[in-house]
């Protein structure tokens, strides 16, 4: 059987598994007067299984200013994060291009760098460790 928390449990309530605990996707909170999912295909979500978090998704923005708030993760690290973005993952038409996405450790995700304009920002392939 499992419980809410999302790990197995023996008959008297006793965690199996506790670091195999999976959390489910969960949606992550975008700023939405900024950002907003590109449509069911790529939904922005986390997961976390054991003490990893996954996140998924891709948003755009029809026209985000520097060092924008892209919105927020439940899962929140330990420490602030620090991604290099790759060349296309925040890039508008005219090349101008988010650097850097950080997680802070209240969960705020943002994007550092050029304003951008008809851009779009991917959270598919990272991970972070949480406690």
């Amino acid at each position: 059987m499992t419980n809410n928390k999302g790990y197995l449990q023996d008959k008297d309530g006793n965690a199996l598994y506790p670091n195999d605990y999976d959390s489910g996707w969960i949606a992550i909170s975008l700023n939405s007067a900024l950002f907003k999912e590109t449509g069911a295909t790529f939904p922005c979500r986390e997961r976390r299984i054991g003490n990893i978090v996954y996140l998924q998704g891709l948003a755009s923005s029809s026209s985000a200013p520097k060092d924008s708030t892209v919105g927020y993760v439940t899962n929140k690290p330990p420490k602030k994060l620090y991604f290099p973005l790759g060349t296309s993952m925040a890039e508008d038409a005219t090349g101008n291009k988010a650097k850097v996405l950080t997680i802070d450790t209240e969960g705020k995700v943002v994007i550092h760098g050029s304003s951008i304009t008809d851009a779009w920002v991917t959270f598919s392939g990272i991970s972070y460790p949480v406690d």
